[in-house]
């Protein structure tokens, strides 16, 4: 699915796909994405979509879609929305400093160097954000039954660093001992029953399970992921929208 427009957007850059399957393994279509009516899932994404926090790492929002013959579209110099009308959404975010990493990454530190590091916090806000948006977009299908996630990095090399940084909320701030690049893995996929993922806290669940991949990706073992919920396991999305 991202492989056909991996080079259509300026890398290095993190994705997040997913395709959504009915009962009988087929693609699951929305049925409102060409409307503009208020309850429709194009209304939604162009007028109802909120992130967490104002000026926070979310999807594109107040804005028009361009309207495709297979699906709607935003992209801009940063971020790129794709929903097609079979089933599919397609979301990328630039790793830069323009939007994903620390506006200061430039600056050299002694584990730093002059690597560009990745923002936890957008790493974590954003990642809800499009799985929030998966959660609106499955009430638009008939019948879904099963969801293929496929996330990651493209074009992405050594000068890019996420750190083991924790960020539970803004009274305790560990400062990263280590700075990884990412290692020759960098795309997996996984699968999700659509009943695994239909209220708040199983999405919380799956965006902890997707950023403990991202994770791995970079050689770090889940304890050190930011903003999880005191039961574990899942994003405590209160401590974002806490962050002042």
């Amino acid at each position: 699915m991202t492989k056909q427009i991996d080079t259509l957007f300026s890398k290095p850059f993190y994705y997040i796909g997913f395709s959504v399957l009915n009962e009988n393994g087929e693609e699951c279509p929305f049925q409102s994405l060409f409307s503009n009516e208020q309850g429709s899932l194009k209304y939604y994404v162009e007028r109802e979509m909120q992130g967490f926090r104002y000026g926070g790492w979310g999807l594109p929002r107040n804005t028009q879609y361009t309207i495709q013959l297979n699906g709607i579209e935003y992209k801009d110099d940063v971020r790129r929305v794709q929903i097609l009308e079979n089933g599919h959404i397609i979301i990328q975010v630039s790793v830069s400093e323009s939007f994903f990493c620390w506006a200061n990454s430039s600056r050299q530190s002694t584990l730093k160097g002059d690597r560009t590091q990745i923002n936890t916090t957008a790493l974590v806000e954003f990642t809800y954000n499009c799985v929030a948006l998966l959660n609106r977009a499955l009430q638009d299908c008939e019948t879904p039954k099963k969801v293929i996630c496929e996330f990651g990095f493209v074009g992405m090399d050594s000068n890019y660093v996420l750190g083991d940084e924790k960020l539970p909320d803004q009274s305790h701030f560990a400062h990263s001992w280590s700075m990884n690049p990412i290692n020759t893995d960098t795309e997996t996929n996984t699968k999700i029953n659509v009943s695994d993922i239909l209220d708040e806290d199983s999405v919380a669940k799956f965006v902890y399970f997707i950023l403990a991949r991202v994770y791995r990706m970079f050689g770090f073992s889940e304890n050190v992921i930011s903003y999880v919920h005191a039961d574990g396991k899942k994003i405590d999305i209160e401590l974002i929208k806490g962050i002042k």
